[in-house]
């Protein structure tokens, strides 16, 4: 949700801007720095490996989080 213009997100980004003031964190400079360029290649990765797209993701995102499949091992 950063990425997108505040008038056109759906949900909230994360972390927070609150967050990220209580950790000395303006939202340039978190948006722009090295920790969340790191986590989104991470991720990036975890995709790639799993063989999820992005679009396949942000679909997921449109459904009520109860809906979704549990991410837990023996959580269901």
């Amino acid at each position: 949700m950063e990425d997108r213009p505040a008038d056109a997100r759906t949900k909230s980004p994360m972390p927070p801007e609150s967050w990220l003031r209580g950790a000395g964190w303006s939202p340039a400079a978190w948006r722009d720095g090295a920790p969340r360029a790191a986590l989104r290649e991470h991720l990036a990765d975890l995709l790639a490996q799993s063989g999820t797209s992005i679009p396949q993701v942000e679909q997921r995102g449109r459904r009520a989080y109860e809906t979704l499949q549990s991410c837990l091992a023996g959580a269901d």
